[in-house]
């Protein structure tokens, strides 16, 4: 269960606003805030109205569980006690138990409350508590037992999806969330797993609709709004992102999530001095947020310190062998200290490909330069005349990440392609142009879809995409035109009907 707590200065507004309501008004409104998940209203109307009533067991069972969705173990644990002095526990009691232990990290306690139950959540709380104290063998054990359990299951799922993922096991993560968000809807567990399985997929797109539902459900739920966050800054939608971003810092200012996302923003406008300072507070927490220390590490070697970033650098790379970014970042980083050797042997794996892209190749050239070694030449022939295999491999790539709406994917293989061909080929610099679009980068996706249609101005996709940029960027003047004579070459066409159609009334986005 991912929760926050409210902060002090909201309470004490919403304590304001509870003056004047009778007791039977405050548990009114209380359980009408429970169930449209505003649970820091629920909790001080219920507060309020038990303080006036302390006989009222509805409203006290409401105050429980809104404990728990605030994740406020031991306030629930508290509550759920009081309810069992007056033999009042409901039905679920054991269950709303586990939930309190797995908050308080008392695993083994959870695991006892629910040992007389076979419920599919009575597993899934012995799952989690399984995770918590690192058995993982015991825990896919519970998850397997749940899914023979009697239903519902959607949470279960959904907590059994993100745990095939953090085991590596993405298509069965995929085919879990997909279940409990068929089963669940609107079950804020099935949301979160399905926004975060698709974001381990790339498909950037699917992730952020399931964080935007999860958030505009559970607008107090932390967890669906960094990953709202993070999913807008992998679009490369910064402005969308920032002011989310600012009021979440303004209230957790602290939160190793928060100095990530925060880093990472700074980075994307190359600001390394501040990507630094927000990660040098958090350094030793870096294990928690892997990501942040290949973040830390890049920020450190952007900034001259390459000894300093290979440290960070070689751990993340030893948790993540297959990182291609890392790998490169760790060679330059041991390049630039002095140690060529060790930088061709970490490029070796990469550069001896023969879908080794540019850059890799490039930086493999000076390693082996720099440490004398005769293969130096060869990898510099190759970085000048890279193969065909590296340019399928970018094209595949760049495919597959439009495919999935992975935006910025595509977005670094079309470069990489770019940069090889010399920008020569219409349907390289039309597909890159609407990869930018998608990312917002109007000017970046304009200038490539007009190098396009200078060799290409009769063809119908170039037009619709330069037309739609236009639109899209405010130029809707200059834009209908173009899309007007696209339709026209080809009124067959579904995308670019539906492009002209939007634009002309006005509700391009």
């Amino acid at each position: 269960m991912a929760r926050h707590r409210t902060a002090p200065a909201l309470m004490a507004l919403l304590m304001l606003a509870a003056c004047g309501l009778s007791p039977e008004e405050q548990a009114k409104r209380g359980a009408e805030s429970y169930e449209a998940h505003r649970f820091s209203a629920a909790r001080l109307d219920l507060i309020a109205a038990l303080n006036e009533r302390p006989g009222d067991l509805r409203a006290a069972e409401l105050l429980a569980r809104t404990y728990l969705e605030l994740g406020d173990g031991e306030a629930a644990m508290a509550a759920l006690d009081r309810l069992a002095e007056r033999g009042a526990l409901p039905a679920d009691g054991a269950i709303l138990r586990g939930e309190a232990d797995l908050l308080r990290g008392r695993f083994n306690e959870a695991i006892g409350h629910v040992a007389a139950e076979d419920t599919a959540d009575a597993w899934r709380i012995r799952a989690l508590a399984h995770i918590g104290l690192e058995d993982v063998e015991s825990a896919a054990q519970a998850f397997a037992r749940g899914a023979e359990a009697s239903a519902p299951k959607a949470r279960l799922r959904a907590e059994q999806a993100r745990f095939e993922l953090g085991r590596g096991n993405p298509v069965k993560a995929r085919e879990l969330a997909e279940a409990a968000l068929a089963e669940g809807p609107d079950v804020l567990e099935a949301q979160l797993a399905a926004g975060q399985v698709a974001a381990a997929d790339g498909r950037l797109g699917d992730a952020l609709r399931a964080f935007e539902a999860a958030s505009s459900a559970y607008p107090e739920n932390r967890s669906a709004l960094i990953g709202r966050i993070a999913t807008l800054g992998d679009l490369g939608r910064t402005e969308e992102m920032k002011p989310l971003l600012d009021d979440l810092a303004e209230r957790a200012p602290d939160d190793l999530s928060v100095r990530f996302l925060t880093a990472r923003l700074a980075a994307t406008s190359g600001d390394w001095d501040t990507t630094r300072r927000e990660l040098q507070d958090v350094e030793a927490r870096l294990n928690e947020v892997p990501q942040a220390r290949l973040l830390y590490g890049q920020a450190l070697a952007e900034l001259g310190l390459p000894e300093q970033a290979a440290t960070h650098l070689a751990s993340y790379l030893r948790n993540n062998p297959g990182h291609r970014l890392a790998r490169r970042l760790l060679a330059g980083a041991q390049l630039n200290s002095g140690n060529a050797s060790a930088a061709v042997e970490t490029l070796r794996p990469l550069a001896s490909r023969p879908e080794a892209n540019v850059q890799e190749l490039t930086l493999m050239a000076a390693a082996t330069g720099a440490a004398r070694s005769p293969d130096a030449a060869a990898y510099a022939a190759r970085a000048r005349f890279p193969a065909a295999e590296m340019l399928g491999s970018e094209l595949a790539l760049a495919d597959n990440a439009m495919k999935r709406e992975d935006w910025r994917s595509a977005a670094r293989a079309y470069d990489n392609v770019l940069e090889t061909t010399g920008s020569g080929n219409v349907l390289v610099l039309n597909n890159a142009a609407y990869v930018q679009g998608q990312l917002g980068n109007f000017d970046a996706a304009l200038k490539l879809s007009r190098k396009a249609m200078k060799k290409a101005p009769d063809n119908a996709s170039v037009l619709d995409t330069t037309g739609w940029l236009m639109v899209r960027s405010g130029d809707r003047s200059g834009g209908l035109p173009l899309l007007r004579k696209a339709a026209r070459l080809a009124p067959d066409n579904r995308a670019i009907a539906r492009h002209l159609a939007e634009a002309e009334r006005g509700q391009a986005r």
